[in-house]
């Protein structure tokens, strides 16, 4: 009988002890952890201001676009007051198409540039770019540039509104139709180099410029595509660099989808070292041969 009893009394010593320890490293650690970390002030409010000063738009919303530091990706969610601002912009461009709108992105000391543009103001204005379209604002009403900036309203390592909009008027001259656009990029294609060996690239303005005009192409165009296809020049085998020009055009393809065009209108192909531009004796002939050439077809 005094077994059975011991035997109850260590149960019961052992739900006290476990109910014991439940409290103190469950319940307290919650404790701590719902506080951790917590600022009374708050995220600073830095308003999304878009206003044209010449024209008789302004909208204001204390909710802003938001950015990790040395990231270009949006942070979401992305709050109600920005889709509002966002949504009176589209009524407002779509009743002037005369008007159009510079994303400025801007970027931080310190933060290190992860994208393949420029610089990372330039992939953050591209992301809102992208977002912008997403709400159906039309893209030949929108342009996109970056630079850095000495202060950026920060808050737990993210920069809120790291962005300037700029509205100005677009001359006629600017507002471009299909065919012209077809005429220039077959002209004079885009046309990305890349160092030996190498399939990483920073376009530079004048190419980001053409980007655009190709974006902008088949945005308006439903049946046509882009072939962006890989050449190097022979100092390997052709294998490699079948397999390297390959790599290089892929490579561009996701620069492309990151940009915004849909990935189901990029085609990528390879010729490796079959179609040099320059000779491949001397190195500024080999320079040009690694390339990848971006043409439409339809």
């Amino acid at each position: 009988m005094q077994g059975k009893y011991a035997y109850l009394t260590g149960i019961f010593l052992v739900i006290l002890l476990g109910t014991y320890l439940n409290w103190n490293f469950c319940c307290q650690i919650q404790d701590r952890a719902s506080t951790a970390g917590f600022d009374p002030s708050g995220p600073p409010v830095n308003p999304l201001i878009l206003k044209d000063s010449g024209g008789s738009f302004t909208v204001s919303q204390n909710e802003n676009f938001r950015f990790y530091f040395s990231d270009y990706n949006i942070v979401p969610p992305l709050g109600a007051g920005v889709r509002i601002a966002i949504d009176s912009l589209k009524t407002y461009l779509d009743a002037h198409p005369n008007r159009y709108l510079e994303i400025n992105g801007l970027y931080g000391a310190g933060e290190r540039n992860i994208s393949s543009y420029a610089d990372l103001g330039l992939a953050r204005s591209v992301q809102v770019r992208n977002y912008l379209i997403a709400r159906g604002i039309d893209p030949e009403q929108l342009t996109n540039s970056g630079r850095a900036a000495e202060s950026l309203v920060a808050y737990d390592s993210m920069y809120v509104g790291p962005l300037e909009f700029v509205f100005h008027e677009q001359k006629e001259a600017e507002i471009t139709s299909p065919d012209s656009l077809a005429s220039v990029l077959r002209e004079d294609p885009l046309v990305i180099r890349f160092e030996w060996g190498e399939s990483e690239i920073t376009l530079s303005e004048a190419q980001q410029k053409k980007l655009g005009l190709l974006a902008t192409y088949l945005e308006l165009t439903d049946d046509h595509h882009c072939q962006v296809t890989g050449h190097t020049d022979n100092t390997s085998s052709s294998r490699f660099n079948y397999e390297l020009g390959l790599k290089r055009a892929a490579f561009v393809k996701e620069y492309l989808i990151e940009y915004g065009i849909p990935e189901e209108r990029i085609a990528i192909m390879s010729k490796g070292e079959t179609e040099p531009m320059a000779g491949n004796n001397s190195e500024e002939g080999r320079a040009l041969n690694r390339r990848t050439v971006i043409t439409i077809t339809e």
